[in-house]
């Protein structure tokens, strides 16, 4: 009770959080977001999303690097253990008796482990409010793990812009 309660509140915080960008993408949502992630504190993975800069490439030998869309800016996701069966995913959401729910759509790329020595680098457009990306992998205690990328809106001297949300496959009843 106390996750789902919990889960609600981040929901809500996200929601106000994206509203203020609504007006700067007319896509045709409402600026609501389904009521299932929490935060990413939740996994024993330290996983973590940000702007692959020049000097944040340059600590590693090599990335793994997917480039959804040319024009798009670069992100790298690094963890600090290794995670099986990582792959990039697309996201869309359903509508389950009036709760809207996050569900995994395609794998558009995969790759066996993703190390802490080996980065993901991104490279995409985030348009809307409503996420559409995600990544998934396999924890060191065998679970699947999904999480949208999420963008906040705000500028990078007040918080960071990009965050990895946690999410639970809607039930397939």
């Amino acid at each position: 009770m106390r996750k789902k309660i919990y889960a609600l509140f981040i929901s809500f915080v996200l929601v106000f959080l994206l509203a203020g960008c609504q007006g700067a993408s007319n896509d045709g949502n409402d600026g609501t977001l389904p009521p299932n992630p929490t935060p990413s504190n939740t996994s024993p993975v330290n996983i973590e999303i940000e702007r692959a800069t020049d000097k944040l490439l340059s600590k590693y030998d090599s990335v793994y690097e997917y480039i959804k869309d040319e024009d798009g800016i670069r992100l790298m996701i690094h963890t600090d253990t290794p995670l099986k069966d990582f792959a990039f995913i697309s996201v869309d959401y359903v509508d389950k008796e009036g709760e809207f729910y996050f569900v995994e759509g395609s794998q558009l790329f995969q790759i066996d482990e993703l190390s802490p020595e080996k980065p993901f680098v991104v490279q995409l457009q985030i348009a809307g409010s409503i996420p559409n990306y995600g990544i998934s992998f396999v924890d060191e205690n065998g679970d699947e793990k999904n999480y949208i990328i999420s963008y906040s809106g705000r500028g990078e001297d007040e918080a960071p812009p990009f965050s990895l949300l946690e999410f639970e496959k809607a039930n397939s009843k």
